[in-house]
């Protein structure tokens, strides 16, 4: 159990070592004793009066502290009643007898701060199937622009959910916002989507098709710029499938993004080019 007294502040060591020292000097120099103790009695008050002095000029500052904050929790109620209920838990449970529940707590209320603080700076990393994914939600509130790499796996384009973001997409054009998606695949892979692809373009999106083995390795990214104002980049698993989706604003982020997506632009040909090639080849006698 940790020990409830404390060691003396510097102040008063200090004082209280000076007056000693004082008290002896005098005493040997020949000064009366009883003016000697006066004088180390003296100097000890001062230093009391000056670490009483400094103890409440930092309880003020704790006051007017505490006074601010819970000024601006009362003008939320909500927030309020929340924060009185992590108090109260985190209290209730930070000396359990079972050391992982206290560093549990602790761990919550350090990813509760890192995540609002993460907010503040404009950025978020969100699981693949949360509902703060930028998904359809997301693309509703886009107003004129749309960039999009796909390198991720695309099969979820076949999949219920790949069928109703296809659709955001095609009502985000009717809005008049515009949409440009490179495809980064292997060329076995575009064939296999051949139909997805001609399906995105004649829905109005300005696809293009760019080939793995011809694109730095740099630039092998899936990621979304929204309005170039919000970029929602995919952390991806070993097999190449999303397991996070970080979504900024930091304008630093989204200008590198926005400078990626036009190198990668050096490397893209149109689907009909690129399908028309390979048609060519399959025919070509041997």
């Amino acid at each position: 159990m940790r020990s409830k007294f404390r060691f003396l502040d510097p102040i008063i060591a200090i004082g209280i070592s000076v007056s000693v020292g004082t008290a002896v000097i005098l005493v040997l120099i020949g000064q009366d004793s009883a003016i000697s103790l006066l004088s180390g009695l003296v100097i000890t008050a001062i230093t009391l009066m000056i670490d009483v002095i400094a103890r409440l000029r930092e309880s003020e500052e704790r006051i007017l502290k505490t006074s601010v904050l819970g000024a601006s929790i009362v003008r939320d109620p909500w927030l309020l009643s929340t924060i009185q209920q992590i108090v109260d838990d985190y209290l209730a449970v930070k000396d359990h007898r079972f050391g992982t529940f206290a560093r549990g707590a602790i761990q919550a209320l350090t990813d509760c701060r890192d995540v609002l603080h993460g907010l503040v700076e404009g950025h978020m990393t969100v699981g693949a199937l949360s509902q703060f994914t930028f998904g359809r939600s997301g693309i509703n509130e886009v107003r004129n622009t749309m960039k999009a790499v796909q390198y991720a796996n695309p099969g979820y384009w076949r999949t219920k959910y790949g069928e109703r973001y296809f659709q955001s997409n095609v009502e985000a054009i009717k809005r008049g916002v515009k949409i440009t998606r490179i495809w980064l695949q292997d060329r076995e892979t575009l064939n296999n989507y051949r139909d997805i692809i001609e399906a995105q373009e004649k829905a109005g999106i300005r696809v293009l098709i760019a080939l793995l083995d011809e694109v730095p390795r740099g630039l092998h990214e899936d990621y979304l710029i929204a309005d170039d104002e919000v970029l929602v980049k995919l952390e991806l698993t070993l097999d190449g499938h999303s397991k996070a989706e970080r979504i900024s604003v930091d304008p630093i982020e989204v200008q590198r993004a926005l400078a990626n997506f036009d190198l990668l632009l050096r490397y893209v040909s149109d689907p009909s080019e690129f399908f028309a090639t390979r048609s060519e080849t399959e025919t070509k006698p041997a």
